[in-house]
Formats: structure tokens, C-alpha cells, sequence
């Protein structure tokens, strides 16, 4: 596999049992699907023992807005997202074959974020309720609430884009 940021071949370590391939050209890592859990908590080893050992290599200048090629697919485009609801690290995703990549820096950034998963999980539910509070959609659920429509029916309205128009009643009295 090739650094999809420099095209120099990346080099594959072992850390603690787990195979990841490094840019030794400007300090980027490559995880296979689910491989980032493995190090993207501030109390695991292994992430500590990766981030010490890409920071020999981190480059400055990397342009992390060029939208890059997954080295493992070699012809899909990674596709650049937070990693957190903090907003705060961007990371480039395989939709295909699930895998991450992180530019020089962005393993200790996240290391950072959240100190555990379960932190994180909590955080994203809390932040999605947030959300929910202030939504059109939860507005629209509270008047069928209230209207004592059974949740079978709210069910059925909210995923009735899923059938068919012609199997749908003409008119949904209670459409969203």
C-alpha cells in the first residue's frame, strides 16, 4: 500500500499484536476497519506507543484538504468526517472497506477528546437529544401524542417513504 497523501510505500509495524501501516514520508497512519478502537483511547498502551513513534515522522505542510485515495481499495475516494461531535478532528473513511486514515497528529488529538468510549457514546446521546429537543420532527411527534394517534401509526408515517406510492392510502390524515 501506498500513503495516500505522498505516494511513498507505507511501512507496516506491529504494535502490542496489532499490524497498522505507517507513512514514514509525513507521519500519517492507516488502520483497517475497527483497528482505530484499538488506540484512540488516552489510557490504552498501544495508541501511546503509535503516537510517540508517528511523531518521529509528523510532517508540517501535509494539505489534509485534498481529497485522497483509500490505499487498501486504491480507486475510492476517502471520505473526510469528524470523528467526534466535539468537531475537532477530521478523518478520511473508506466507505468501502471501512478503513481510517490520519494525517500526522490526528491519533493524539483524538487521544485527547474523550477518555473513554463510553464518555463518547454518552456525549453523542446527549448531544442527538439536544438536537431532538429543539426539532420540527419532535413537534410534529408531540401533536400526534396528544392527538393519542398509537405509535404503530407515528411509526408507519415517518418510514411510509419506505412503501410505494401505490400502496399507500390516497390521503394520510396525519401526514408529517
Amino acid at each position: 500500500m501506498k500513503c495516500p497523501r505522498t505516494g511513498i510505500p507505507l511501512t507496516e509495524i506491529n504494535i502490542q499484536g496489532i499490524q497498522v501501516d505507517i507513512s514514514k514520508a509525513c507521519g500519517g497512519v492507516w488502520f483497517d476497519n475497527f483497528e482505530l478502537n484499538q488506540f484512540d483511547e488516552a489510557h490504552e498502551d498501544a495508541g501511546e506507543e503509535l503516537s510517540k513513534l508517528l511523531n518521529k515522522y509528523c510532517k508540517d505542510g501535509i494539505d489534509v484538504d485534498k481529497k485522497i485515495l483509500c490505499p487498501c481499495c486504491e480507486t475510492v475516494t476517502l471520505q473526510r468526517h469528524y470523528f467526534s461531535i466535539k468537531k475537532t478532528v477530521e478523518i478520511d473513511e473508506c466507505p468501502k472497506c471501512g478503513g481510517v486514515w490520519l494525517d500526522p497528529g490526528e491519533l493524539e488529538k483524538i487521544r485527547n477528546e474523550y477518555a473513554t468510549e463510553k464518555e463518547r457514546k454518552e456525549k453523542g446521546i446527549q448531544f442527538v437529544d439536544e438536537i431532538y429537543e429543539n426539532s420540527e420532527l419532535k413537534r410534529k411527534l408531540d401533536r400526534r401524542k396528544s392527538a393519542n394517534i398509537p405509535k404503530s401509526s407515528l411509526l408507519e408515517s415517518i418510514f411510509k417513504f419506505l412503501r410505494p406510492k401505490a400502496l399507500r392510502e390516497d390521503k394520510d390524515e396525519f401526514d408529517l
